[in-house]
Parts: structure tokens; sequence; C-alpha cells
């Protein structure tokens, strides 16, 4: 009996290009966002030290920095990366499924 579905050839699908493409944006994200709130916060700090602030405005300006930075460690890197990893491992579980499948 001749088995005449569509889904019966062979097809592949080639698509790391893209996944690549997408990983690797996911990473130049998360270390542009790092790189931007660090440039941000250490302006900010040397600003306060280089023009000498003193009092409330300079203790607040240093608790938002201090703050930011204990928030980022690599926060956003570290989301990237994930989402990055998400990515290939849905790439991989669905050539499992299509192995199963076909």
């Amino acid at each position: 009996m001749e088995n005449n579905c569509p889904m019966t050839r062979e097809i592949v699908v080639i698509d790391d290009n893209y996944t690549e493409k997408q990983v690797n944006a996911y990473k130049a994200a998360g270390s542009k966002i790092e790189s931007i709130v660090k440039r941000y916060t250490g302006s900010i700090k040397d600003l306060v030290e280089t023009e000498s602030f003193q009092g409330m405005t300079a203790e607040k300006l240093l608790a938002f920095v201090e703050v930011a930075n204990m928030l980022l460690a690599n926060s956003a890197g570290e989301i990237c990366d994930k989402k990055a990893e998400y990515i290939s491992k849905y790439i991989e579980e669905i050539d499992v499924a299509d192995k199963e499948i076909y």
C-alpha cells in the first residue's frame, strides 16, 4: 500500500543558521545591556567622586549605583544566555520529535 501523505516525504529543514543567529543575538543583547548599565553607573560614581558631591544627593546617587550593580550582577547576560540555551534545547527537542515522527 502506497502512502501518499505529503508529511512522509524526506523533507529536511535546516535551521541551524537561523538558530545560531538568534542565540548570538540574545548573547550580544545581554552583553550590551550589561555594558550600558556598567558605563552608566560608572559615570554616576565618577561624577560624585570627581565633583566632590556631598550630602544626601551624593548618598542617594551612590546608593543607586550600588543597587543597580547589585541587581545587574550579570543578570542581563545570564537571562539572555538562558534564552539562547532555551532556543538550542527547543531545536534539539524538535529534531528528536521529527526523528520519531518520520
